[in-house]
């Protein structure tokens, strides 16, 4: 039943409160949305974040209330480029009213299409139908520090529900403000941690391998000492990488350019190459891969790796399918070290590198060290 009239002052309260209780973003349908659709008085609710990469849209944030996870998945992948809302929240279109550090608009899908046209369309019989959306409201926000990207939250009814009205819309925006703050940081704390998450995968790679990431534009964002070195980069992270400063990289960055962007449901492309190092060693193995992230931001991820660094033992490890930590223990136990020392050396505790030895036992078919360094030399 809807109610009418405008909530009391200590419902918009507790509803804040309720809002800022939520403390990540992928409990947002069930701490954020379900109290706001019980507020609306919605059977259901979408939010989510669009982003564009040039004129083409992409959403890169979506959380659901009371909506079929398959037919969710669906708009995600396909149905969100014939949404109406989204040709409206382009970067380009003017949003009129301030809002918690951006612009806001609030307004319903017979507002900004004619339902005539739009009920006989493939997006309304396909998706909207079965799932029994039939009136919607959309709050898009906007923020100034954020042109490309617009955050739409829609509040949803069946077509045997009234329509959303004025007093719906002024309901809403009672509570866009908080409500806006509190989705912005949630948003800005997922990204964080994906990040943090590359890049501490990133700097676990060991000395044996360079890694460098870029931009599109040349912009080094992440180097390890060993790519800097295999490669001869002297830019700080954050700078554009120069030929002059990096003349080895020049080279390398006109057949990134070349790597055409990944396709999303392929395998990114992967270019590999073999370069001489001037100290005479053996030749260096750089490889070079296009990657687009949740927000499709073109990325460049290149390794270097030395020709047979595990020496004659090296199709061995391979063929044991030894991670990079365990190929590590085993070069400093062919050296003759102990677990303490081998610790030592890797930084780690000994129950951790016996840990490791059982599992390097294991997929070598042996149980002591003496017995696989014997296979290893047998097999080399």
């Amino acid at each position: 039943m809807v109610t009418s009239g405008d909530p009391t002052s200590a419902r918009v309260l507790e509803l804040c409160e309720e809002i800022f209780d939520c403390q990540s973003y992928r409990s947002a349908g069930s701490r954020i949305l379900a109290p706001l659709g019980r507020f609306m008085n919605a059977e259901s609710m979408a939010m989510l974040q669009y982003r564009w990469h040039g004129d083409d849209p992409f959403i890169t944030h979506s959380a659901t209330h009371a909506v079929d996870p398959h037919y969710h998945e669906l708009y995600n992948t396909h149905y969100f480029r014939q949404d109406p809302v989204v040709e409206r929240a382009r970067p380009n279109n003017v949003y009129y009213d301030r809002c918690a550090g951006g612009q806001l608009e609030i307004f319903t899908l017979s507002d900004i299409s004619d339902y005539r046209e739009l009920e006989r369309t493939a997006y309304y019989n396909e998706f909207f139908r079965p799932i029994q959306v039939h009136h919607v409201m959309v709050v898009c926000y906007r923020a100034d520090s954020a042109r490309d990207r617009v955050i739409g939250l829609g509040f949803h009814r069946p077509s045997t529900a009234p329509a959303f009205d004025h007093k719906d819309m002024r309901r809403a925006r009672q509570i866009a403000a908080p409500l806006m703050t509190k989705v912005k940081s949630l948003m800005l704390e997922e990204e964080t941690a994906r990040q943090s998450m590359v890049i501490d995968g990133l700097s676990s790679m060991t000395d044996h391998q360079g890694v460098l990431l870029l931009d599109d534009r040349d912009t080094l964002l992440f180097a390890n000492d060993r790519g800097r070195t295999d490669l001869s980069v002297r830019e700080a992270v954050g700078q554009r990488l120069n030929a002059e400063t990096s003349p080895g990289m020049a080279e390398l960055l006109n057949n990134c350019r070349r790597l055409p962007r990944p396709d999303r449901n392929a395998e990114a492309p992967e270019i590999s190459v073999s370069l001489a190092l001037s100290d005479g060693t053996a030749p260096l193995k750089v490889s070079a891969q296009a990657l687009t992230g949740s927000a499709q931001k073109l990325r460049y991820l290149i390794t270097t790796e030395a020709h047979d660094k595990d020496g004659p033992f090296a199709e061995f490890m391979r063929a044991l399918g030894l991670t990079r930590r365990e190929a590590d223990i085993v070069h400093l136990l062919l050296q003759g070290m102990s677990n303490p020392e081998i610790g030592e050396d890797l930084c780690i505790s000994v129950r951790t590198v016996e840990n490791h030895l059982r599992s390097i036992y294991g997929k070598a078919g042996v149980q002591t060290r003496t017995q696989l360094i014997g296979r290893m030399i047998s097999e080399a």
